[in-house]
């Protein structure tokens, strides 16, 4: 039993590293330590905005000055359609 679960397993393996896909992740774009969300205004500059601003915003620790961990900048879902289209 422990022989087939092994051969199972092996082809397996074998068979799902075999494939012809145009599938490419593309590198990522834009600064180091910035994270752009992408919600409406209002979501932006009420609670939803500053959970957000709080959490990526912490201070680093051990740093010899004050540094966020991330920056962070909002978008509007129409214009991260428009900005993000694929030419």
């Amino acid at each position: 039993m422990k022989k087939i679960y092994l051969l199972f397993t092996i082809s397996l393996l074998f068979s799902s590293c075999v494939g012809n896909d145009k599938f490419v992740l593309r590198t990522s774009v834009g600064k180091i330590n910035k994270v752009m969300v992408v919600t409406k205004a209002s979501n932006w500059n009420g609670d939803v905005g500053k959970e957000i601003k709080k959490s990526f915003g912490e201070l680093m620790v051990g740093l010899p000055q004050p540094e966020r961990l991330l920056n962070t900048s909002q978008v509007t879902p129409n214009g991260f359609a428009n900005m993000m289209k694929v030419v």
